[in-house]
């Protein structure tokens, strides 16, 4: 096949070979591409059938061959470029190699490819990774020492033992709970519980069902926790409580109506308000409510204007407002308002920036919009002025992507732990909405 009638591939198809080039697994393709497994399985046929190979290795040396991977260099090659002014940037550290059986077989090609990853950082540029994809998580030997740009309004309050990201975080009597998610190992069910006031954790009972992308609320001193998705990006339609007076998980309330993850969730009216998400096939409209009183679940009728996940929920002014989210295409900077009276939903006022894996939370009189940034890295948070319905740029702690963390508040104070932001950051913040100056009094 010459260069004149090669198969157009798309850019997620040439995404994927460059990962394949690398020796990836498909599972590690799906984590690094931040796309399922499945959505790999699929990419790859697509790519064999316009390719006409029938291996990964043909995949590889059709793209060397076509030029869209460039060959190792020869040994004066590398020696002359060593000998050069100019500055070459490292690649970051790959971690030890699995290899599999296909490398095995076509070990001088696996070689070969491996000294173009790690000697020519010069892929091109058709193969700039996006951080699009139904499950993000982080790579698993990702490092947890992202450091945050800590100015006037966000403060340092310590670091948590266990950096992680896609999980929940809750804030009942003046503590921080913060539930599940993603780390370094995999999918945990860690609960821990911080006091601001000793700054000190304290790990409590673990949640039974290991999840991340997950979202709890809390109705009647029980945090409820739905749904979650595993490893492999499959989501779960578990409902499971645990009693804050007691310190116990239950598991025994209706399951959902449909498994989700990297839904947007909060408490309105008394109920549990799960709102789009994953359902390990396509990102959904769907609305469905949980009456813990009647132990049982509802859809709405009128599903969500968006099929997206990603979001935040929150319910302020007798209404429940939903911000933002991503559906493996684009992130929005949408915001509707539902009316349980009327049962509609309604456009509200958009987010300055598109967000998806943002956070909603309340502090003092504002609204707080906190991170996201998907496919870009976002400089500012927001917040909104609920007498004028308008939102205003505020500070951020990362000037990165910073995603799927936990945001939670405390009174005036704004807490924000863990999440993504090309690294597992470690440490706990807090944003001071009520900038406060202390003037001495004179004798």
């Amino acid at each position: 096949m010459s260069k004149t009638d090669k198969p157009a591939l798309s850019k997620r198809e040439l995404e994927v070979l460059q990962e394949v080039a690398k020796g990836y697994s498909n599972q590690e393709i799906a984590r690094e591409l931040v796309i399922s497994m499945n959505t790999v399985r699929v990419h790859l046929r697509n790519i064999f059938g316009k390719l006409e190979v029938q291996s990964r290795t043909e995949a590889t040396m059709w793209a060397v061959k076509e030029g869209l991977l460039t060959p190792p260099k020869s040994a004066e090659e590398v020696e002359a470029d060593e000998g050069d002014d100019e500055e070459i940037m490292p690649m970051p550290s790959l971690g030890v190699p699995r290899l599999i059986s296909w490398q095995r077989i076509y070990l001088a090609v696996a070689v070969a490819i491996t000294l173009i990853v790690l000697a020519t950082p010069l892929i091109k540029p058709i193969f700039s990774a996006r951080s699009k994809g139904a499950i993000p998580p982080p790579p698993l030997n990702a490092s947890s020492s992202a450091p945050p740009v800590i100015n006037a309004r966000w403060i340092r309050q310590g670091e948590i033992s266990t950096p992680r990201s896609q999980m929940a975080l809750l804030a009942w009597q003046g503590k921080l709970y913060l539930i599940g998610g993603e780390r370094s190992s995999g999918v945990t069910g860690l609960v821990e519980v911080f006091d601001p006031v000793s700054k000190s954790w304290q790990e409590i009972a673990g949640k039974p069902t290991l999840g991340k992308d997950i979202q709890g609320v809390i109705i009647s001193d029980k945090i409820l926790v739905a749904g979650g998705c595993d490893n492999e990006g499959q989501p779960a339609n578990a409902l499971e409580t645990f009693d804050l007076n007691a310190n116990i998980w239950r598991s025994d309330a209706q399951e959902m109506p449909e498994a989700l993850c990297a839904y947007a969730a909060t408490a309105y009216n008394g109920e549990l308000y799960v709102i789009g998400g994953w359902n390990g096939k396509k990102y959904v409209d769907s609305v469905y409510v949980y009456n813990p009183q009647q132990n049982e679940w509802r859809q709405l009728e009128q599903p969500y204007p968006l099929q997206a996940g990603y979001a935040s929920a929150i319910a302020v002014g007798g209404e429940l407002l939903v911000a933002g989210g991503y559906d493996d295409q684009k992130e929005f900077s949408s915001v509707y308002i539902f009316d349980d009276k009327s049962g509609q939903w309604r456009e509200g006022p958009p987010l300055i920036h598109p967000r998806g894996g943002l956070s909603l939370a309340m502090a003092g009189d504002n609204l707080y919009a906190i991170g996201g940034g998907m496919d870009a890295p976002l400089a500012v948070n927001e917040k909104l002025n609920l007498e004028e319905m308008t939102w205003q740029e505020i500070e951020t702690p990362y000037l990165d992507q910073w995603r799927t963390y936990g945001a939670a508040a405390i009174g005036s104070e704004l807490f924000s732990v863990g999440g993504w932001n090309k690294e597992y950051p470690a440490t706990l913040l807090s944003y001071q909405t009520v900038y406060k100056i202390f003037i001495p009094l004179s004798p």
